[in-house]
């Protein structure tokens, strides 16, 4: 029975053992481009974005940034001939 119970601690006790210490992975190119592509593409999008509200902000008057009023567009484009 002492010798059950000794064998059943001694597996519980190599069981709960720690494995072998943490060692750091070996970092390839491919890994540090597959790191890189995520933030280049966040900062495109980034970029694109704050690109659209400038474009809102500022309107240039063209058909595909229309200014809402005359006034926004003077406002925005002093150097415009027409548009008040």
């Amino acid at each position: 029975m002492l010798c059950q119970q000794s064998a059943i601690l001694n597996q519980l006790i190599a069981s709960t053992a720690k494995g072998p210490g943490r060692r750091r992975r070996s970092v390839d190119e491919n890994d540090k481009k597959q790191d890189e592509e995520p933030e280049e593409e966040v900062m495109g999008s980034i970029n694109a974005l704050k690109s659209e509200i400038e474009q809102i902000r500022r309107p240039s008057g063209s058909k595909e940034n229309p200014a809402r009023t005359c006034k926004d567009l003077l406002l925005c484009n002093r150097e415009k001939k027409d548009g008040m």
